[in-house]
C-alpha cells in the first residue's frame, strides 16, 4: 500500500514522497521494544536492576517512580505510536479528506 501511494506522489522531495512510509517503519521497533523487554525478562535473559520498570525504593507505582529503563521504554512506545499515527494519517491524506468533508457539511451538500 505504501508503495502504491508513493507512486502517485510525483515531483516531490524524498521526505514528502516516502516520509509516511519511513515513519511507519521507524515505529515498528519503537513499539516492539517494551514487549521485547518483557520477553527477555521472562526468559531470564535480562536480569538485574537495570531491567526493572520501576524503582524498588519508591512507594508509588506510577510515572513518578519509573526507572531510567522504564522511562526510556515508555518514551519508545509513545514515540513509536506517534510515528505510526502520523505516517498513516499523512499517507491516507486524512487532513485533506476531513477538510473537504467539513466544507461539504457546512455548505449543506
Amino acid at each position: 500500500m505504501t508503495t502504491r501511494n508513493a507512486k502517485y506522489r510525483t515531483g516531490e522531495t524524498f521526505w514528502s514522497k516516502y516520509g509516511p512510509s519511513v515513519a511507519v517503519w521507524v515505529s515498528i521497533p519503537l513499539v516492539a521494544a517494551d514487549p521485547t523487554r518483557h520477553v527477555l525478562q521472562d526468559a531470564g535473559l535480562w536480569t538485574g536492576a537495570s531491567s526493572f520498570m520501576y524503582r524498588s525504593s519508591c512507594e508509588h507505582t506510577d510515572v513518578r517512580c519509573l526507572s531510567v529503563t522504564g522511562f526510556t521504554f515508555l518514551m519508545f512506545t509513545y514515540v513509536g505510536f506517534a510515528c505510526m499515527l502520523g505516517g498513516v494519517l499523512v499517507s491516507t491524506g486524512a487532513a485533506r479528506k476531513l477538510s473537504s468533508g467539513w466544507r461539504r457539511i457546512r455548505r449543506g451538500e
